[in-house]
């Protein structure tokens, strides 16, 4: 399993996503940690405390509510478990099978219009922060110095 790949695939999968926030994501991250200690195999069991500890999340329900909404979304596989002695059962999904080839950078259009800018400040960030500029005529100067 390659991870950087997996993570990859993650994460374009978040960037589509307007239902995820930064509480689903540091769970996914607490789930990924765990499953990377079980050398990447599914199933793992969870403790419910040793996941909120690593998540930094202090509201029992606020984890439960992110564990459904993971799975509901089709983020994991979450198996309840309703033994207090038994830990949850978590398959996590293979994400970097859904990676993109990525177009080579002259079949990229810079020039784009403004509803694009963020798209192109993820694809070249440099060149695209020095559009921005260009295009709302935000210079430094001498002047302005």
């Amino acid at each position: 399993m390659n991870y950087i790949k997996h993570l990859t695939g993650f994460y374009e999968k978040v960037i589509q996503d307007d239902i995820l926030n930064p509480t689903h994501i540091s769970l996914y991250f607490a789930l990924f940690q765990f499953w990377n200690f079980n050398r990447f195999r599914n199933p793992i069991s969870i403790s419910r405390d040793e996941v909120m500890r690593i998540n930094k999340t202090n509201s029992k329900a606020t984890y439960h509510k992110c564990l459904k909404n993971l799975h509901s979304l089709g983020y994991i596989d979450y198996q309840p478990s309703y033994n207090p002695f038994i830990g949850s059962k978590i398959v996590m999904l293979d994400f970097a099978g859904a990676l993109k080839p990525v177009a080579k950078y002259r079949e990229r259009k810079i020039l784009a219009s403004q509803s694009n800018y963020m798209e192109r400040m993820f694809v070249n960030p440099s060149i695209a922060i020095l559009q921005y500029l260009v295009n709302n005529s935000i210079f430094i100067t001498r002047r302005n110095c």
